[in-house]
């Protein structure tokens, strides 16, 4: 054998070897140099396939393994804490101390409940941030002077909770204008308006924020021990059921919250069967000059309704700004508009005061529907109050005009404002 034959055998992979010493199939089996080398028989190759699939199924035990909410233990009592700062410990058996017992609906920003086997703490709550990290909440004991910094939350705690739990609602559930449930919600009768300051006041041993809410005040009632939930999304049904299950398993009001939701899809269901044997009506969502376009929510009940939402079916997306020619180009058989509660009204009669308007078919009964802005913007359980509207003014729709609209041209958003644009 020649030096060069030498260093050819020692560049070849040693393809016949099943596993090597650490039980992994070699890695390497392609030489660095010259030509790939066969298996020299059939059941060597055949062996190094059973062992790898052996590998994947170990690797893939371990992925899941790790996605699995780990037992932590917060290094401080109350507020939230980030899992890479949070000190673990194990129990006397040599297990996990904590376990998960509950879970909010899966989606990546759900919150979690974990239970501590120590018995120090009433309730930890977890979920996965943005980073891949994981964010802590730690009640100390069941929330008894809860302060809501938003609208959906101030709604869901009025429906789950008695008036003497709740130690403040945000300043827009004391306005008719903002607030579903102002009777309901004067029977608290505290509002604070987003001060850190007024906040603490009340003494509070829960608060509920949103994203949107403003950061320094979160900081300020965390470096203070106060626990804080924080409410990332609000995107549509998913959501909104997110959120009252997480609200829920912070104050400790699972049983109603269950309850609640079991009625609302109920009915979410309903009406989507109603709907579902309807002619699907084409509709605009239509506020303060903004369409509600795909991804909206409220382009999400045009859809549980079964309708057919204008705005998105010409391409456009979230809250779009269009002006009157085209929505009249558009040529919607109804239009959902939005007031101050107890306007609604003047707001029909404005916009129908506008003559491209009244030349129309929106000039006819029944086809402008103004609803209050606060139930056309709500995300909380009362979402389902607003399915139910569109839904009825369809039906409506429907039973007064359907034979003249299906009669009548259906014209695509999009091409028919190209041809009008091109049009000397």
């Amino acid at each position: 054998m020649t030096g060069s034959d030498l260093c050819r055998n020692a560049e070849r992979p040693a393809v016949e070897t099943c596993v090597d010493r650490a039980g992994v199939p070699p890695l390497a089996a392609t030489p660095t140099r010259g030509r790939r080398e066969r298996p020299r028989s059939g059941s060597t190759l055949a062996c190094r396939r059973r062992d790898l699939r052996r590998v994947h199924l170990a690797l893939l035990v371990a992925f899941i393994a790790a996605l699995a909410p780990g037992g932590c233990r917060p290094a401080q009592r109350g507020g939230s804490a980030s899992e890479a700062g949070v000190g673990e410990r194990k129990a006397e058996d040599g297990g996990d101390e904590s376990r998960v017992v509950a879970t909010a609906p899966a989606a990546q920003h759900a919150w979690r409940i974990v239970e501590s086997a120590g018995g120090d703490v009433w309730r930890t709550l977890a979920r996965h941030d943005a980073a891949g990290g994981r964010e802590l909440l730690v009640l100390p004991r069941r929330p008894q002077r809860i302060v809501s910094q938003t609208v959906a939350s101030d709604e869901v705690l009025l429906e789950l909770l008695p008036a003497e739990r709740i130690a403040g609602l945000s300043t827009y559930s004391a306005s008719a204008g903002t607030s579903i449930d102002l009777a309901k919600a004067s029977r608290v009768g505290r509002f604070v308006g987003g001060s850190a300051e007024e906040i603490l006041a009340l003494k509070p041993d829960l608060v509920i924020t949103a994203v949107y809410s403003a950061p320094e005040l979160t900081r300020r009632l965390r470096a203070v021990g106060v626990p804080v939930l924080q409410l990332r999304a609000f995107d549509g049904w998913g959501d909104i059921e997110d959120n009252i299950g997480a609200i829920a398993a912070a104050v400790g009001a699972e049983t109603a919250a269950e309850e609640l939701l079991r009625s609302a899809n109920g009915r979410l269901e309903a009406v989507r069967s109603r709907r579902a044997r309807a002619p699907a009506v084409r509709a605009l969502a239509y506020t303060y000059g903004n369409a509600q376009a795909a991804g909206s929510t409220f382009d999400e009940v045009l859809r549980i309704c079964g309708a057919r939402n204008v705005a998105a079916e010409a391409g456009l997306e979230g809250w779009a700004a269009i002006d009157l020619e085209r929505l009249i180009v558009w040529d919607p058989e109804i239009v959902f508009l939005s007031s101050e509660t107890g306007r609604e009204e003047a707001e029909r009669e404005r916009f129908l005061s506008q003559p491209a308007v009244r030349r129309t078919r929106l000039g006819e009964p029944g086809r402008v529907v103004v609803i209050s802005g606060a139930l056309f913007g709500t995300v909380s359980h009362r979402y389902v109050d607003l399915v139910e509207r569109v839904a009825a003014a369809l039906d409506r729709l429907s039973a007064t005009h359907g034979a003249d609209d299906a009669e009548r041209s259906d014209p695509a958003p999009g091409k028919t404002e190209t041809a009008s644009e091109s049009t000397p």
